[in-house]
């Protein structure tokens, strides 16, 4: 069973750019932690963003399963020790005790805690890369949605091109 975990800022900006039901698709369990809900939804709909009915929509169809951590001294070791936002604190604590095949987030901090701890994580960009490879989606969806990573997330410049140069790179 293959079994993935969000964190807050990648479950969102997926749903932004349109690609979380078609990821999601791919993966037999989908969970986002306690904390990530309430970074997400609960605030997203507090500020009016559109984006929520996306998430909420896929939580109500049963596609992403909120999940409480249990490990809850993990999570506050995360966030004392590295300085962690509570959400990416949550989806690492997650990962491990779903045994999560990985975790998607765009947290550089995070992305180190699961490198060291052995858990495989990927960002919005590769998505995009490995959806158009799969033939998932288009080269010029994959365009459409790396441009609007771009203005909606926080990335350099180098690190969309790379992915646009690879993209141009696929047959």
């Amino acid at each position: 069973m293959k079994r993935i975990v969000f964190d807050s800022s990648s479950l969102i900006l997926l749903a932004k750019i349109t690609l979380l039901e078609i990821f999601t698709k791919l993966f037999d369990k989908n969970y986002i932690p306690k904390e990530v809900f309430n970074e997400s939804i609960v605030k997203g709909k507090e500020k009016g963003m559109i984006d929520v009915k996306i998430m909420e929509n896929m939580i109500d169809q049963k596609n992403i399963d909120v999940r409480r951590v249990e490990n809850m001294k993990m999570v506050e070791e995360l966030c004392n020790l590295f300085n962690l936002d509570r959400g990416e604190a949550e989806s690492i604590a997650l990962s491990e005790e779903v045994n999560a095949d990985l975790l998607i987030t765009e947290d550089d901090r995070a992305r180190k805690i699961a490198e060291r701890l052995k858990i495989k994580f990927t960002t919005c960009p590769d998505i995009i890369l490995f959806l158009t490879k799969r033939g998932m989606i288009t080269k010029k969806k994959a365009l459409e949605a790396l441009d609007n990573l771009q203005k909606f997330g926080w990335y350099k410049d180098w690190v969309i091109q790379e992915v646009i140069e690879r993209i141009g790179d696929i047959k």
